[in-house]
């Protein structure tokens, strides 16, 4: 068996492994999302957005179809929201 040190945050801990297993020393456990990470979101989002608007293209002609007065509903939506932010505090 061999004693190794890890970090994390602020302790210290000493664990005993066994030859022959992979020793991993984390000398700051705060940064566990990297780079890689970082770009494969974007990747990953960029791509989404993609495939939501390439997806809504494609059935334009029957979103019209089906919703076509869905505005209406979304503008009495955000009145009446924006009513209820104005008027919060006469509500209560």
């Amino acid at each position: 068996m061999k004693d190794i040190t890890v970090q994390a945050g602020d302790t210290t801990t000493t664990q005993q492994t066994q030859a022959g297993l992979e020793e991993r020393t984390y000398a700051n456990n705060d940064n566990y999302i990297g780079t890689g990470h970082w770009v494969f979101a974007g990747v990953f989002f960029m791509l989404f957005i993609g495939y939501l608007v390439w997806s809504y293209r494609k059935d334009l002609k029957e979103t019209k179809f089906h919703y076509g007065g869905i505005i209406w509903f979304i503008l009495a939506l955000l009145v009446i929201v924006f009513l209820i932010f104005v008027f919060k505090d006469k509500l209560k």
